[in-house]
């Protein structure tokens, strides 16, 4: 992700905190923690997921089906490049 573990460690807490997620123990090793989402968790997940179905649609719109298609396609391949650079060796 490109973040330090304390970074990620201190958002989870954060999602917790306010009822998003839980960190329970994992069954297959005891060191580990599994990450759920709660109810309130699980509506934020939706809510995200339908606002994000409903941007690219008015886009798709703005753009037309050809334009949107490279757009699309441009996006991915820039996502690529840049989950490539932040590989740690």
């Amino acid at each position: 992700m490109g973040i330090t573990k304390q970074s990620v460690n201190d958002l989870l807490g954060h999602l917790e905190g306010h009822g998003y997620l839980l960190r329970v123990p994992d069954s297959a090793d005891g060191r580990a923690r599994v990450i759920r989402l709660t109810a309130k968790g699980q509506r934020l997940e939706a809510t995200i997921y339908a606002a994000a179905a409903a941007a690219q649609l008015r886009i798709a719109e703005i753009l037309g089906p050809r334009r949107f298609a490279q757009l699309h396609h441009s996006l991915e391949a820039l996502t690529q490049q840049l989950e490539g650079s932040l590989a740690v060796p």
